[in-house]
């Protein structure tokens, strides 16, 4: 079901396609497509294990799936947390072929695969209540998929183009690609701790007087406890940790531009409530959060010109595309936040978040590290230069970008935190009516 998503596949394709720029392969002509075949399936055999670093391919054997999601048939929602595909160094290319006046290729391949790993996994509908007599299914633990025989086709498109080096590469357009699979062999599923029937969290949340704010530290502190794993599908809050960060933008002292593509943050449920401050009365609350570590690990885009970049680092123009990683120790957060409370058309009353209004400060009291591959000032690669000028002047460099980078992430945190209660009917936790505080 994750090939529904190409999740390993693309990678897989992408290895082929790639590796027409290496130049130790043996050759084959144009027309001997099994010539091509044979090649391919070596190629596959051989970075299986270890990927090619020096073309940036990874290891495609074993393929590490994370938080990977699939919907089956638009009733059970089931993610891969954190888990591994195996047997594809074993493929067996059945069919390759390429058609360069065309510029189209075709292929086929069978595959032994075996997927096993954390799993999540939630559903709720009248279809499930037919065939297992309760509407809700639910789970979070491991499983293990196993597939014998998978057939698999791909047609593709391709260009030949001519890069910087004078050589010509193979193209290939990803998003273009046209699969089909078919199970010819048998297919078995092994999981654990998966529940028919399912508890209403509303229910389980402990109450609190309104008034009292060390109840409602302990209530909050569990509540994020609850939901940094697995979120909550049917509130529609995903998890809380690790966290998702996608397609972020941040300037860096007017010299450069961060682009974050695509990554995780971590730490979120180390976080400890330390405050928590009611009144009611004038629609405020105030939260300290100590947070012990936060790392966030992803995928970046780095870009900068400017004279400062040459008496910085001897060059003026700046670039770099890879991976990245920036850990902070010990982070403290104030949030004030204001709200009101509104009785929505359930007739119920609801805290009503004002994220506008919102202020925060932040302290570090720790270190902050950065870690990063591929940077370059023109043509040369200044990785340990630039990584070792952003790790001297951590501090200083975090008090004076770190703003912008906090705004970011204290919109996801808001996001994850507050949804939850602007969804649940302040009844559910609180102890008193707050129908006298509801503004029309």
């Amino acid at each position: 079901m994750f090939l529904t998503k190409g999740v390993f596949l693309t990678f897989l394709y992408l290895s082929l396609c790639e590796g027409f720029a290496v130049e130790n392969l043996p050759k084959c002509t144009l027309k001997d497509s099994e010539c091509q075949r044979s090649l391919y399936e070596t190629i596959v055999a051989k970075i299986g294990k270890h990927g090619m670093p020096e073309l940036g391919i990874p290891s495609l054997d074993p393929m590490i799936l994370k938080d990977v999601s699939v919907s089956v048939l638009n009733t059970v929602n089931l993610t891969m947390v954190d888990g591994v595909a195996k047997g594809i160094k074993k493929c067996m290319f059945e069919r390759f072929e390429i058609d360069i006046e065309k510029e189209r290729g075709s292929q086929a391949i069978t595959c032994d695969l075996v997927i096993k790993g954390h799993y999540w996994l939630s559903a709720n509908s009248p279809l499930v209540k037919d065939l297992l007599g309760d509407g809700g299914i639910s789970g979070d633990g491991n499983g293990k998929v196993k597939m014998e025989k998978l057939y698999m086709t791909f047609d593709f498109p391709f260009y030949p183009v001519k890069k910087d080096d004078g050589e010509i590469y193979m193209k290939c357009v990803y998003e273009d690609i046209i699969y089909k699979y078919e199970l010819k062999g048998k297919a078995s599923f092994a999981a654990d701790s998966i529940y028919l029937g399912k508890e209403n969290v509303m229910d389980t949340l402990n109450k609190c007087s309104i008034k009292d704010n060390d109840c409602q530290v302990k209530m909050i502190s569990s509540t994020l406890s609850a939901i940094q794993k697995t979120g909550i599908p049917e509130l529609g809050i995903p998890p809380i940790d690790p966290m998702v960060v996608k397609d972020i933008t941040v300037p860096i002292l007017d010299l450069m531009e961060l682009h974050v593509v695509e990554g995780t943050a971590k730490g979120a449920k180390d976080c400890v409530v330390e405050k928590y401050i009611t009144e009611i009365e004038k629609g405020h609350s105030e939260m300290t959060l100590l947070c012990n570590a936060f790392t966030i690990k992803a995928k970046y885009k780095l870009s900068g010109s400017s004279p400062l970049l040459k008496n910085l680092f001897g060059g003026e123009s700046l670039s770099g595309e890879g991976n990245g990683k920036v850990k902070m120790e010990k982070l403290r957060l104030k949030l004030d936040y204001y709200y009101d409370m509104k009785r929505n058309k359930d007739g119920d009353v609801y805290f009503h978040w004002k994220f506008n209004k919102t202020i925060y400060t932040y302290e570090l009291l720790g270190k902050i590290s950065f870690a990063a591959d591929k940077v370059f000032l023109g043509k040369t690669d200044a990785t340990q230069v630039v990584v070792g000028f952003l790790n001297e002047n951590s501090k200083f460099i975090m008090n004076t970008f770190g703003k912008t980078f906090m705004d970011i992430a204290m919109e996801l945190v808001y996001t994850y935190t507050h949804t939850f209660f602007n969804m649940v009917p302040a009844k559910y936790f609180i102890l008193e009516d707050l129908s006298e505080y509801v503004k029309s």
